[in-house]
């Protein structure tokens, strides 16, 4: 099983990014053998952070933002991500902000395995895009 957490911030509208994290989600959701977990920074739920299942997604809404330095706010949701983590499963954390480098950092200090990015796995250089079938491909599905 393979699980990708896809971290982003909350943000109604229709945007590059957004139309971009829909597509990834709408290509994923079909093979079994892929989880997503969408991190949502910055969301509207203000009380902690809150775990909703949708449609076979799962969503930490995180009422703050990463990487803005080493802060007690990385450290508490690097702490939730390792205590949600499901033996056996590969993690893949991909994150679409450069300001989001520090907490990637931070995180990948956490394990002692190595951990892959989808940005590698999907070979992006540039605008150079793969098809859903080669992403499905080059993590080891159908």
């Amino acid at each position: 099983m393979i699980r990708i957490f896809i971290f982003d911030y909350h943000n109604a509208v229709r945007n590059g990014i957004k139309t971009y994290i829909h597509n990834l989600i709408e290509g994923f959701e079909n093979h079994k053998q892929i989880r997503i977990t969408q991190v949502i920074l910055n969301s509207n739920f203000k009380d902690g952070i809150v775990i909703q299942e949708i449609n076979s997604i799962t969503k930490y809404h995180v009422p703050f933002d990463i990487g803005q330095g080493i802060h007690v706010n990385d450290n508490l949701l690097i702490e939730f991500v390792k205590d949600n983590l499901i033996k056996g499963e590969k993690n893949i954390f991909h994150f679409n902000w450069i300001n989001h480098g520090v907490f990637a950092h931070l995180l990948k200090r956490l394990f002692s395995t190595p951990r892959r990015y989808l940005h590698s796995i999907l070979g992006y250089t540039g605008h150079n895009v793969r098809t859903k079938q080669q992403i499905a491909n080059a993590l080891g599905g159908t």
